[in-house]
């Protein structure tokens, strides 16, 4: 168990400290966490992930959209940050942007559950009856 003010106090915590951190609700605590961890190993995208996860469950849309995409460009194949991608911009109201991102993916992964669900999400419900 963590100690209130760890990561502000200095102390370098690791990635499963930091994840702990977030499952207790402590997302600015986990968010310095995970950025401490970002800059010490940048080539990881891991902490990024986890960035812009906080970023998001924080309801910051317009942070976690850079952190996800960074995450994107370097590694297109990674799932969950095109998804986060998408729903940082459906944060925004940026719906068909996020349509884009996602379906570029979905032409990979046609049958793919958690690409039809981010496609819902993004069109808003709009058109029920496709995916």
């Amino acid at each position: 168990m963590l100690a209130a003010g760890d990561a502000q106090a200095g102390q370098r915590l690791t990635q499963e400290q930091a994840i702990e951190l977030a499952g207790q609700g402590k997302h600015q605590e986990a968010l310095e966490a995970f950025q401490q961890l970002a800059a010490d190993n940048p080539r990881n995208p891991e902490p990024r992930m986890w960035i812009g996860r906080m970023h998001a469950k924080m309801g910051h849309h317009e942070l976690a959209e850079p952190v996800f995409r960074s995450v994107v460009l370097e590694h297109p194949d990674n799932l969950e940050a095109v998804i986060g991608l998408s729903d940082s911009l459906v944060g925004q109201r940026r719906n068909d942007e996020a349509l884009v991102c996602l379906m570029k993916v979905a032409k990979a992964q046609p049958q793919n559950p958690e690409i039809a669900a981010a496609i819902r999400r993004a069109r808003g419900n709009r058109f029920p009856w496709f995916w």
